[in-house]
């Protein structure tokens, strides 16, 4: 596993990101969608994006609209393995589920849910699973 990642500058792009052992931070994507495994994300000055994500902690996000978030449906070979190494939940665990659907918009500290983010209905994520090629 990777200790870091920065994107910056997406545009109608899909990414496909195994374990990262600390944070990832994504700037200014557009139109785009991003799975990732990682300790830590942060989001910033996007729009119109899709993140699949398996996370130890809440998805950050700030001066971002229309995100909409889900489980990281991406697997390959040695993906257990890896995640394992990384101290972070396997992808087919329920703690999975635990964290990627806490979003902390912090342009929005209202009692009311932030409108700059969404779920992706349950019906949808099976257009999202993709296996890498063994």
């Amino acid at each position: 596993p990777i200790s870091a990642l920065h994107i910056d500058g997406l545009k109608d792009c899909r990414i496909y990101v195994g374990p990262v052992n600390g944070s990832v931070r994504v700037v200014n994507a557009i139109g785009s969608t991003i799975q990732l495994a990682s300790r830590q994300v942060r989001i910033h000055d996007s729009v119109d994006c899709s993140f699949l994500l398996l996370v130890a902690s809440n998805p950050i996000i700030e001066r971002s609209t229309r995100l909409r978030f889900g489980p990281y449906c991406f697997h390959y070979e040695g993906l257990d393995a890896q995640l394992e190494g990384s101290a972070l939940p396997s992808s087919g665990s329920d703690s999975n589920s635990a964290q990627w659907s806490k979003v902390e918009d912090f342009n929005w500290l209202r009692a009311t849910a932030s409108p700059n983010w969404s779920l992706i209905p349950p019906e949808e994520l099976a257009g999202f699973k993709v296996a890498a090629p063994t």
